[in-house]
């Protein structure tokens, strides 16, 4: 698993970093379930300019990790809300 990365929410299996050079998201090794895709949205042109460079990608990495990292927060019974 990659270091930063928590177990899947659902079925508590690794989960990994896909990089699809444009496109980044975590995906679970088990179950399969992705989360949320983060992809580049410029445009190139024939010389290249306007190509990501290696700190946006870091970005867009840290970014998935955080997106896959965030769990619903869940109360307990007897909580202040009354549940």
């Amino acid at each position: 698993m990659d270091a930063d990365l928590l177990p899947c929410p659902f079925c508590g299996s690794e989960a990994e970093m896909i990089d699809e050079r444009l496109r980044f998201f975590i995906k679970c090794k088990s179950c399969g379930v992705v989360g949320p895709l983060i992809r580049w949205r410029g445009e190139f042109d024939y010389e290249g300019a306007g190509s990501p460079t290696a700190t946006d990608v870091a970005i867009w990495k840290a970014e998935a990790t955080k997106l896959w990292n965030t769990r619903a927060r869940t109360e307990q019974k007897g909580s202040p809300d009354g549940r």
